[in-house]
């Protein structure tokens, strides 16, 4: 019936999100999916793809669209939030009853640098910081895990390269952009060895999370 698909097919959301390294967790058929971008001019650049593509703010909660999906994906936003209890109420309520909410965030402070604060980020996550960002709401944290263990040596290299700098636009090329182009594959390969090595990793570049509402 309709709700053993809807289970199997948050199971295989789920499922998915278990190899979330690959960071393709899609949407399952039949649901209805939007993207909210903030900036005009990233929403101008966005490629057209499967669902609509709105500039909204979610705090209007416009009757249409609160209570109205299966799965809503946060990815590398909250850090950007400066009280972010407020903002993920608001985000949950677009999140039907059993619905799921997947949380990405950079993560350890540690790895904090010149690039966090020219990025905009307020601060960097635990998995158990980032479960308490939720602990307001009445949800359960279906899963929460580190990735990118591989990354965490890159990203120590990336914050002794930015100290010091104090032009923001200098810092986030040297921070992002990588420096030769075979480096993109070399950190593709060093990733599927992650994945084949480390099921859940110890620590990470980020968190990835699971919330069910």
């Amino acid at each position: 019936g309709g709700s053993t698909n809807t289970s199997r097919r948050r199971a295989d959301t789920l499922a998915q999100f278990r190899i979330h390294e690959r960071c393709r967790i899609t949407i399952m058929p039949g649901g209805d999916f939007c993207h909210g971008l903030l900036c005009v001019e990233a929403l101008a650049r966005a490629r057209s793809g499967r669902g609509k593509l709105y500039q909204y703010d979610i705090f209007d909660s416009h009757s249409d669209l609160v209570g109205k999906y299966d799965y809503v994906f946060l990815f590398d936003v909250l850090e950007h939030i400066e009280q972010p209890k407020p903002f993920v109420s608001c985000v949950l309520s677009y999140v039907k009853p059993g619905g799921l909410l997947f949380v990405n965030v950079p993560a350890m402070e540690l790895l904090r640098s010149e690039y966090d604060d020219a990025a905009g980020h307020f601060r960097r996550y635990s998995v158990a910081s980032l479960g308490r960002e939720f602990d307001h709401c009445e949800v359960k944290i279906r899963q929460g895990m580190y990735w990118g263990f591989s990354m965490v040596p890159l990203l120590l290299m990336r914050k002794l390269a930015v100290k010091g700098m104090k032009d923001e636009q200098t810092i986030i090329r040297s921070g992002f952009r990588p420096p030769h182009r075979w480096m993109n594959s070399a950190l593709r390969a060093l990733s599927a060895t992650e994945r084949a090595l480390l099921r859940r990793p110890p620590c990470g570049s980020s968190v990835m999370m699971a919330i069910e509402k």
